[in-house]
């Protein structure tokens, strides 16, 4: 092997490095997402359970007083509205942080695998290269770099024939 497939070898095994470096990060952009998701839905539950507490303290408050009634009543659909509110600013901001980091993503991904493509490209170019610099030499050339070891083989080949 010549020292400019070694260089090659090495860039090859370089851009498979980088290219598992991309894939970490990505492994790291998606973990936070489903980890934000995850936060959001336990907030999201949290107030539907409070939510469905106050509603079955409105049933047993039933045997108060009208008034105090219509004012748990009131008290309970201006929570209610309140929740419903949050809740939706919630879902709005999930929603927009999923859609911010999914391109924040994407763009991620074009760039890596832009930079992919250029390397491979220049690396594709050198090797092009490299395989318009081999000359055909002949035999005698070759027999001029025969060593010890290839001369024994040669004649022990030669010897079977």
């Amino acid at each position: 092997m010549c020292i400019r497939d070694r260089s090659l070898n090495t860039q090859l095994r370089e851009l498979g490095v980088k290219f598992e470096r991309a894939q970490i990060e990505h492994t790291g952009v998606k973990e936070s997402l489903e980890m934000t998701i995850k936060e959001r839905n336990n907030e999201i539950s949290g107030l539907k359970a409070e939510m469905e507490r106050l509603q079955k303290d409105i049933k047993m408050l039933g045997s108060n007083s009208a008034s105090e009634l219509d004012d748990l009543r009131k008290e309970f659909a201006d929570m209610r509205e309140n929740y419903e509110a949050r809740i939706k600013k919630l879902q709005s901001d999930h929603e927009d942080e999923i859609t911010r980091l999914k391109e924040g993503f994407d763009r991620e991904k074009q760039d890596i695998e832009k930079r992919h493509q250029e390397e491979m490209d220049q690396l594709r170019r050198k090797m092009e290269q490299e395989i318009e610099s081999y000359k055909p030499v002949s035999y005698t050339h070759l027999r001029a770099h025969e060593t010890p070891e290839h001369l024994v083989c040669r004649l022990l080949l030669e010897k079977k024939k």
